[in-house]
This record gives C-alpha cells, structure tokens and sequence, in this order.
C-alpha cells in the first residue's frame, strides 16, 4: 500500500513538473514571437503609433470634462432659487381703494419703468379729446379684483426702517380697521335694501358734468393739472378709479406732442407721473382722505417725464363730493344717506393741479434738447439704412413721394453734417 502511494506521488510530481516545462516553454514561445515582431517593426512605425495614440488623450479629456460638467449640471437642477432672487415689482399688490401699494417703494425711484408690469390690472377702453377742458381724456376698466387683506404688507411696511414707508406702514393698518367698519355698516345697507344704490348710480353723468364745470371755473387758468373720477365696480365690489384727463400742457411738458400720447397709452396701457417715493406719498394722503375726510392738501411733489426727467413742484389736491352739489342731493333725494362714511366709495372725483417753478421748466427743456441731440447722432447708421431703403422700395415716379424723399435726404444731411463738424471741432 505504501509503495503505491509513493509511486503515485512520483508520478504526479513527475507530471507537474512536466506541465510546468510545457508553460514555460509557452511563455518563452510568446516573449520570442512578440520580440520578432518589434523586431519587425520600424522606429518610424512605433513613433507614429505613439502620436496617434498621444492625440487622443486630449479628445478622452474633453470628453471626461464633459461628463463632469453633466454631472455638476444634474446636481445643480435639484438647487431651489431663493425667494429674493424674485424681482420685487411682481409682489406689488393691487390693493382696496384702487392703489398699488409696492412691495419696495424705494427701488429704481428714479424711473417708472416697472409700471409698466402694472397695466394689466386695467385696459385703456377710449381715449378722447374734450377741447372745453384743453385735456385728453382716458377711460379703463378694470380686469382684476383688489386685494382686501393687506395685514401681511402693512407689517411689511412698519417694520421698515425707512420713515415714510413705517408711516405707511401705519396709516395702512389704522385705515384697515376703520375701512372693515364702514363696509360692514355699507354691505348690511344694501343687504337690507338692494335698490338704495341705484339714484348714485343714476346721477354719476350729472355728477361729472357738475364736476368738470367746477374745474373749468376754478383750475383751468393753471396751465398743469389732471383729474380723475372714481365709482364703484359692481362686480368686484370695489371702488377704482376710471376716468382720467390730463391737460395738454402738462402732457407737453412730460414729453407728450400733438397725439403722441393717445398712441402712447394705447400701446403701453399705462403712464405714471409721479416717482415712487412721491407715489407713496400719495397713496398715504389718499388714506387719511379715507380717515379724515379732507377737502383739500397741498404737499410737494416729483414728476418724472417720459425720459425719466425729474421736475420738482407742488401739488395741491382737491376732493370733490357728491355732498358739495345740493340740487343733486335734492333731485336724487339723498338726504337720508348723504352723510354715510361710505358715500365716496360710489363717485368722487380728485383734481390734482401742480405749481411748477420757470426754472424747473427751463431745467426740462434743456435736459430734452440734449436727449434728443444725443439721440441725433446715435441714429446716423440709421438714417443712412432709411436712405437706401426709400430709394429702393418707393417708386420715383411718384411726384408728391419724390418731393418728400428730397426733403427728407436734405434733412438727414444737414444733421449728418453737423455731426461731422463736431467731431472735427472735438479733434
């Protein structure tokens, strides 16, 4: 038993080391047969192996950088943008009483040009010229429905450490209190006796006219003003104002000839006059109007022109009630509510007029002639554009287009002449 075990071992030993002649033999077979063939091989063969593969290592770069980039991009698809990064005129609100109240009054002061986010809260329905007045006048409805819950800005506003806004802030919230009183007293009237509302509804024609023949008699000889009417809309049940005219002079002096402005708001929906630090203060006398009833103020003002001009002034503001009028009160038997706190919120019309100093006129004027010289020569490479284009697309033939082409080549060269002598006087 012993020798076949030992016989066994000596074969299998004897095997192995067998095999393991075989696997060397093969590897030597395979080290001979890879030198043969660099052997074989030529320097410039392995030299240009070695730049072709030496290429691609800045291809297989780009491409891993690539995939970092779409990796650090799938992450970055997950951040949540911070609510700051909002722009701040998208939280202005649409607020009871018709008033925008501007969730950063203090931003971009200087211009008006985040009004124009607001024109969709009212559309320009007519706009028409009333000669009597020397205004243009404008009518809107209104598309959307105030916001009546206003705790959230109000505490917004108090919190500010900006004075006037903290007073807005203020005035805001008292005005909340005494507002949510009187249209509960005014909601349980009507409730009680649906038709009380009809004679206010009914004399808002006189009640204009009444209105725009106290103004000829008493504004008129000031050569800026506006005015704006205001009644209640019965679908949203809110007061807001829809009417408004605007004086030719002061219209001119914002910027505004001949029908420019009735194209203007047509196509933008809205105009601005005032800057916003004085757009809250209007909205604060607008207020305690609401609280106190006032007939008239005086305060000063800024308006900015449709540049973006500043014209420093002051306004005096007047408010005209129904209860100014007796024969209407009297035709319309009011008598028994006239008195009410809610009687404004039907129709009341303000007429604002502005004293605008000689010198500030002067200052306007002369920012606008610069404007429009600047203006002048950044539209050189226009008017040369405008030259080729009449010659090309209008036909010669026609005597009255032609005498106008020549007219207008002959002003479009004396511009661009001037242009160059500056340039030369500026060398």
């Amino acid at each position: 038993m012993q020798m076949e075990l030992e016989e066994s071992h000596s074969h299998n030993s004897n095997s192995s080391e067998a095999d393991s002649c075989q696997l060397s033999s093969n590897s030597d077979e395979k080290d001979s047969a890879l030198r043969s063939i660099c052997s074989e091989l030529q320097p410039q063969q392995i030299t240009k192996t070695v730049i072709k593969r030496a290429k691609k290592i800045p291809i297989f770069l780009q491409k891993l950088n690539k995939q970092k980039k779409k990796e650090q991009l799938k992450k970055q698809n997950f951040i949540l943008c911070p609510i700051f990064f909002i722009p701040s005129e998208l939280n202005d609100v649409y607020a009871n009483g018709d008033i925008i109240l501007e969730y950063d009054f203090l931003k971009d002061y200087e211009t008006n040009k985040k009004t124009h986010n607001w024109s969709y809260i009212k559309q320009v329905t007519n706009v028409e010229v009333r000669k009597e007045m020397n205004t243009i006048e404008i009518h809107q409805s209104v598309n959307v429905e105030q916001k009546k819950d206003l705790q959230f800005l109000s505490d917004k506003y108090i919190n500010t450490p900006d004075k006037k806004t903290h007073e807005l802030g203020l005035i805001l919230k008292e005005f909340e209190k005494q507002k949510t009183e009187t249209l509960n007293r005014f909601f349980n009237m009507i409730q009680g006796n649906p038709n009380i509302l009809e004679p206010l509804f009914q004399l808002q024609q006189q009640y204009i006219a009444a209105c725009l023949d106290w103004s000829q008699k008493n504004v008129s000889q000031n050569k800026y003003f506006f005015y704006a009417f205001g009644s209640y809309n019965k679908k949203f049940k809110q007061y807001e104002q829809n009417r408004l005219g605007f004086s030719k002079p002061l219209l001119e002096l914002l910027g505004f000839e001949g029908d420019s402005f009735k194209n203007y708001i047509l196509r933008k929906g809205r105009f601005e006059i005032y800057n916003s630090v004085s757009r809250m203060e209007m909205i604060i006398q607008k207020i305690q109007y609401g609280i106190e009833k006032w007939s008239e103020k005086q305060w000063d003002v800024v308006l900015l022109t449709i540049e973006d001009i500043p014209v420093y002034c002051q306004q005096r503001k007047i408010a005209i009630s129904v209860k100014q009028f007796q024969d209407i009160i009297q035709k319309y038997k009011l008598q028994n509510i006239i008195n009410e706190n809610w009687i404004d919120y039907i129709n009341l019309c303000g007429i604002t007029e502005f004293f605008i100093d000689d010198n500030q006129i002067q200052n306007v004027l002369n920012q606008r002639k610069q404007l429009k010289e600047y203006d002048s020569i950044q539209d050189i490479p226009y008017i040369a554009q405008s030259e080729i284009f009449v010659e090309k697309f209008y036909n010669n033939d026609n005597e009255e287009i032609q005498k106008n082409n020549n007219k207008y080549k002959i002003i479009n060269k004396l511009k661009i002449n001037k242009h160059l002598q500056n340039q030369q006087l500026n060398i």
